[in-house]
């Protein structure tokens, strides 16, 4: 069933911002907000210059264009390279199955998310650069995959729900890594001050 996995990372994750992230947090009320409207507009589309857009799209990509418009300098240089990177690898594979789809060996969405995430990780070290460049540049691959078959009179729609079961997905990773990488550096730091520990005390 499409969707299934955006519908319950996002429910997830809007329960987790709304009753488990902390109060103080300045971010808190804005993610909350961001995550149920996706959920809200997920099932709208609108037809945009001939193309049939989701709403939900639309809405991401004003607010990555906002959070972009933020950065300066060669930090905003570098982030427009890696997301201009991941809207090719997007748009690539998208090709790629379209036309070959016997190298699909695996589930497609997770294959997908799976790609895109390495390749975000490897580019960003942030998690938020690495959340907001995934979804700059996979909704700007898929403008482009969907202008490409138009051109050939064939029409996909832009921010389907399988476009957000994959983006769904690679969230989770990209979340679950950085958790990874954030334990693994806690645990770093305390073999770290045991050594030094012992080594003052010999």
């Amino acid at each position: 069933m499409e969707g299934i996995f955006f519908y319950w990372t996002f429910w997830v994750l809007w329960i987790c911002t709304t009753f488990f992230m902390s109060k103080t947090n300045p971010n808190r009320v804005k993610y909350t907000v961001i995550i149920l409207f996706s959920i809200i507009l997920s099932s709208q589309s609108i037809d945009l210059f001939g193309l049939e857009v989701s709403v939900v799209s639309i809405f991401l990509l004003i607010l990555a264009y906002f959070e972009v418009g933020k950065m300066k300098g060669k930090s905003i240089a570098y982030f427009l390279i890696t997301s201009f990177i991941l809207m090719l690898a997007y748009g690539s594979f998208q090709l790629f199955e379209l036309f070959d789809p016997v190298w699909l060996i695996l589930d497609r969405n997770w294959m997908f998310a799976v790609g895109l995430t390495y390749m975000t990780i490897m580019m960003h070290n942030e998690v938020f650069k690495r959340v907001l460049a995934l979804l700059f540049g996979s909704i700007h691959g898929e403008i482009v995959f969907s202008l490409v078959l138009d051109v050939y009179s064939m029409e996909i729609p832009i921010g389907s729900l399988q476009y957000l079961d994959v983006i769904s997905i690679s969230v989770c990773l990209i979340l679950g890594w950085s958790g990874f990488e954030k334990l693994t550096s806690l645990f770093e730091g305390h073999v770290y001050q045991l050594e030094k520990g012992r080594g003052r005390q010999s």
